[in-house]
């Protein structure tokens, strides 16, 4: 009897231990995000939404350097809040890319109608290739 107690409690163990790695491992798989875009300096952007790209560079820099949130702007139009870890802001590690194409790793976040992404890395992307403008005659 003592035999299949120490069975059955070995058996539910491993039972326990293998759905925990489960939903550990699905639980990690729901967390890794990744959005590409624009990185922007919000209080400009949506202030005013002409200004992004290249010629906001040196503004949205210094925007984001003095510490104004930071947001990434995808080519179809959504904007996140992107957020640094343990409640810091990510603004140091986001200047850099000011205006330029990145792509960003980290977890979703959303409350309400807002969508953010807690940054865990940023990978610099090519430029948008520009569409050729074509001459009316």
């Amino acid at each position: 009897m003592r035999t299949n107690f120490v069975h059955t409690l070995t058996l539910l163990s491993a039972m326990l231990l293998l759905s925990a790695s489960a939903d550990a491992a699905k639980s990690k798989k729901e967390t890794v995000f990744s959005v590409k875009g624009e990185v922007v300096d919000l209080t400009c952007y949506l202030s005013d939404g002409k200004k992004k790209g290249e010629t906001h560079e040196a503004c949205a820099h210094e925007c984001i350097t003095a510490g104004n949130p930071v947001g990434l702007l995808t080519s179809g139009g959504k904007l996140w809040l992107l957020l640094g870890r343990d409640m810091k802001p990510a603004n140091d590690q986001l200047a850099p890319y000011a205006a330029k194409q990145v792509r960003i790793k980290g977890k979703k976040c959303s409350r309400g109608e807002m969508s953010g992404v807690i940054v865990e890395s940023i990978e610099e992307l090519p430029p948008p290739k520009q569409k050729a403008k074509t001459k009316k005659s």
